[in-house]
């Protein structure tokens, strides 16, 4: 399960963005599959959405 969030439109991603979001997605899934996941945390997510909203590093 994901936490999901309200989306707004935003433009298609190019060729090389969705290869870098694919690639992060089946690490993330690599991760979980090694029992590396971590568990959901509201606080941390909320932390970490605000963080790359601003233009932060995550």
């Amino acid at each position: 399960m994901a936490p999901v969030t309200t989306m707004e439109e935003i433009p298609v991603l190019s060729e090389r963005e969705r290869a870098a979001l694919l690639a992060s997605l089946k690490k993330a899934e690599a991760r979980i599959i090694a029992g590396k996941g971590i568990d959901y945390d509201p606080k941390t997510f909320r932390d970490r959405l605000i963080n790359i909203y601003r233009g932060g590093k995550p």
